[in-house]
């Protein structure tokens, strides 16, 4: 849900917990704030160019994708 007030907008998430973890659903935030942020900086630039993770992220993401290809 999204409220508007004087200071901006208030989002509020809500999720199934037997679902999704909080953690999970902490990054989904984190990578929705980065986005809305990068498009209110920067309004030309198209969503496919903003980046969402970090460097870091990805590198873990790839590495752990990786290792697990090596288990099979």
């Amino acid at each position: 849900a999204v409220t508007q007030v004087d200071e901006g907008l208030i989002f509020q998430f809500r999720y199934k917990t037997k679902i999704f973890k909080k953690e999970t659903v902490l990054g989904f935030i984190d990578s929705f704030r980065k986005i809305v942020s990068e498009a209110i900086e920067y309004p030309g630039k198209k969503l496919s160019e903003i980046k969402i993770i970090s460097e870091a992220e990805s590198d873990r993401i790839l590495k752990k994708f990786n290792d697990d290809l090596e288990l099979e």
